[in-house]
């Protein structure tokens, strides 16, 4: 047998195989491209002429396969589609002269193409050159409809468009937030006034920069995760420039984009709460001498008896009394009166520790506690009270005023007295301190 029909016999075959693996691949690329939602082409560039397309152009251009391989290229995209396309093969086909490869990717971009009975859909297109040894062999696009997507992100940047407008005009600061990490991904201009920022500065940033306690943060992001909710909760927050001032805050979890976001409202409530504190300061205070006055004593009284009891410490309380201020009254009348009484308090203030407890408690009648102070020890701090009263003066109508006070004194008692048997002793003390000729200290 001649060794070149054995040859030509095996190359027969090989080449057999492989016509039939090609065909093989190429039915299951094309099984693959007409059972896909996207139009998959080609088209010859030397013609402009489809050389394939999928299926799947009836529903994206409302023509069968074989209608759309008789139309030109050119008909199958708007003009000004056609025209980019065009000038992207272009650039494409410089590229693949330099040594591109087999394929060199062209663009993926949105396009306009004409739908059977009038209209365009838009669709974003893949397209590549493919190249082969003897040189380049089509344009291959793949297509899908993505109009329903655009139309649905156009919705959305309406919606958010509107949103934005919203919350820029409502009159109260306003932060949007990840939930995830609390990063800051809005924030409305009341709030960057509030918090003297520009907005660019902290998107991205955390809110915790602008707690002035971060326990208070903590316990706003705990009430979220458990409730989803935080309703008018009091936070003390700091401006950028390390300002503090108190806030109003309410917040509730949002979808927003797929995600879990934060919508925190504040509302700047710093002059309500200087207001609050100026009222409690006065229903507190005795309006004349600016010392607690009789209800806020007796609190602070009955808290520092209680305390003293509970650890076993000792407690005294003295009473003061202005001697004669009914003569000084009606001497002078009732304005020197009022300026006595404001002296005395202010030389007592200085005579006494941080720590002492002092108050009017009715007319020319004050009070002093004393903590951690036995009997002994209050008794020395009576008689310096009344030597520093004796030494004040007071001018008056041209004339210097002078004036003395009684002092009672008693210490708390062993075995459960109450704050009433207490100020028994100290006034029976006082009494006899009166009765005895006055500026004068006398124990209970």
């Amino acid at each position: 047998m001649d060794p070149t029909d054995d040859t030509y016999e095996r190359m027969s075959k090989e080449l057999e195989e492989a016509r039939r693996a090609l065909g093989e691949a190429e039915r299951h690329y094309r099984l693959i491209a007409e059972n896909t939602q996207d139009f998959i082409w080609t088209v010859d560039l030397g013609t402009g002429r489809y050389t394939y397309v999928s299926p799947a152009v009836t529903a994206l251009r409302g023509l069968t396969p074989e209608e759309a391989l008789r139309e030109p290229f050119e008909r199958s995209f708007n003009p000004d589609s056609c025209h980019r396309i065009k000038e992207r093969v272009r650039r494409a086909l410089e590229r693949l002269s330099e040594g591109g490869g087999e394929s060199v990717p062209v663009c993926r971009e949105v396009f306009a193409q004409p739908f059977r009975g009038g209209g365009e859909k838009l669709v974003e297109t893949v397209l590549t050159l493919v190249s082969g040894p003897g040189g380049v062999r089509g344009l291959l696009g793949v297509s899908r409809d993505v109009g329903a997507r655009i139309e649905a992100e156009n919705l959305l940047r309406e919606n958010e468009e509107r949103f934005r407008g919203m919350v820029e005009m409502v009159p109260f600061p306003l932060i949007l937030t990840t939930m995830r990490d609390h990063l800051i991904t809005y924030i409305n201009r009341r709030a960057c006034e509030t918090l003297g920022v520009e907005p660019r500065s902290v998107i991205g940033m955390q809110t915790v920069s602008f707690y002035a306690n971060p326990e208070d943060r903590a316990s706003v992001i705990k009430e979220l995760e458990e409730k989803g909710a935080v309703l008018e909760r009091e936070a003390l927050m700091k401006t950028s420039s390390g300002e503090t001032f108190w806030a109003l805050l309410s917040a509730r979890l949002i979808p927003y984009w797929g995600d879990q976001m934060v919508l925190l409202v504040m509302n700047d409530i710093t002059e309500r709460k200087a207001l609050e504190g100026e009222l409690r300061r006065l229903a507190n205070t005795d309006m004349l001498t600016g010392i607690a006055n009789r209800r806020s004593f007796m609190e602070s009284l009955r808290r520092e008896i209680m305390r003293a009891r509970r650890y076993g410490r000792p407690l005294s309380l003295l009473m003061l009394d202005v001697d004669h201020f009914k003569r000084i009254n009606d001497t002078h009348g009732h304005p020197c009166g009022d300026d006595v009484l404001k002296k005395l308090a202010v030389t007592v203030r200085e005579t006494l520790r941080d720590s002492d407890l002092f108050g009017r408690i009715g007319g020319e009648e004050f009070a002093v506690a004393l903590p951690e102070t036995p009997l002994a020890g209050a008794l020395q701090n009576a008689e310096r009270v009344r030597a520093e009263v004796g030494r004040a003066v007071v001018s008056f109508g041209g004339r210097e005023i002078r004036f003395a006070v009684s002092i009672g004194a008693a210490a708390l008692a062993d075995g459960g007295e109450d704050m009433e048997g207490l100020f028994s002793r100290v006034d029976a003390a006082l009494y006899r301190a009166k009765e005895g000729g006055r500026n004068r200290v006398c124990a209970g």
